[in-house]
């Protein structure tokens, strides 16, 4: 698979490397799209102060579930995916307190982990959310602000109804979920 590899503070490359395995507990996601946001860029040009190098980028995407490790449901191959990007440890204080955005052992995906700009990733099935489709709803317009006229009635917008928030913003010919 190819994989996007940031040596460096402004040191990128693109490098072939053997497609990567879900171990257990684990799934392996087909990346479909994947964000360049604002701490990427931070990544890429060394002033983020948290990135560990080499990183592969990329920490907001989504793709489909390719396989499964052991201890995981076999029914998610072929599932369109999101995938919260925070490994947290569950063991240390901070964990244990129900705090585990600072947890002591918190590790990124882009940034400490291997991140999504490459073909295949492997991620902890626990940090997977399911894409659901459905038609776009009149209140979609009032609370997320999208334009009507900038949205053709063939579009579809796959959303997290359980976040309210935007994983994968417009997919050309989707159908509604059955």
């Amino acid at each position: 698979m190819k994989r996007a590899l940031l040596k460096g503070p402004r040191d990128l490359v693109v490098e072939e490397v053997t497609d990567p395995a879900a171990g257990p507990g684990e799934v392996l996601v087909r990346v479909s799209a994947c964000d360049i946001c604002r701490s990427d860029v931070h990544t890429y040009t060394g002033i983020h102060p948290f990135v560990i190098y080499p990183v592969v980028p990329g920490h907001e995407f989504s793709g489909t579930i390719e396989s499964v490790g052991a201890g995981v449901e076999t029914e998610l191959v072929g599932a369109r995916v999101s995938v919260e990007p925070s490994f947290y440890c569950g063991v240390c204080r901070q964990c244990l307190s129900g705090r585990d955005n600072i947890c002591a052992n918190l590790r990124v995906i882009g940034f400490q982990a291997p991140g999504a700009m490459c073909e295949l990733l492997t991620v902890p099935a626990n940090r997977i959310h399911l894409l659901v489709r459905r038609a776009i709803e009149p209140a979609d317009f009032i609370t997320h602000r999208i334009p009507l006229e900038n949205i053709e009635d063939a579009y579809r917008l796959l959303l997290d109804p359980d976040r309210n928030t935007f994983k994968v913003l417009i997919e050309p010919g989707a159908r509604d979920a059955e």
